[in-house]
């Protein structure tokens, strides 16, 4: 966990299921990025980003627009989804949600749609 005060972290109960969402913003502004340990923590999120998608490591790009680059990582044998997303460089979300309730990536942007949608940065 960081030791900055940028993070925003909350769970969710999903409504009728008993899946839990996990929603961690994470704002790059905050003064701890400007430290080294910040600069070496923020380069660690963003280089996921570089990194592309690819079947092979189960990671595809996401649909949604409301985010400049996104992906959905499924691994395989656990039971979640994750959902990265980085916002004009200042935003890094992360979202997981347990279970093995999606086969498919563009079933999570379908779940994630309204979500993403809503949030107001």
């Amino acid at each position: 966990m960081s030791k900055s005060k940028a993070l925003l972290e909350f769970e969710y109960c999903i409504a009728k299921t008993r899946l839990h969402m996990t929603v961690t913003i994470t704002d790059f502004t905050d003064p701890f990025f400007k430290t080294d340990a910040g600069q070496s923590q923020m380069n660690l999120y963003k280089v996921m980003f570089d990194a592309g998608t690819t079947p092979i490591l189960r990671t595809y790009p996401s649909k949604n627009k409301k985010f400049d680059k996104s992906f959905i990582a499924m691994p395989e044998k656990v039971n979640y989804v994750s959902f990265e997303g980085l916002y004009k460089n200042r935003f890094f979300v992360h979202i997981v949600i347990d279970g093995d309730r999606f086969k498919l990536a563009t079933d999570v942007d379908t779940f994630l749609a309204d979500y993403i949608e809503a949030f107001n940065f």
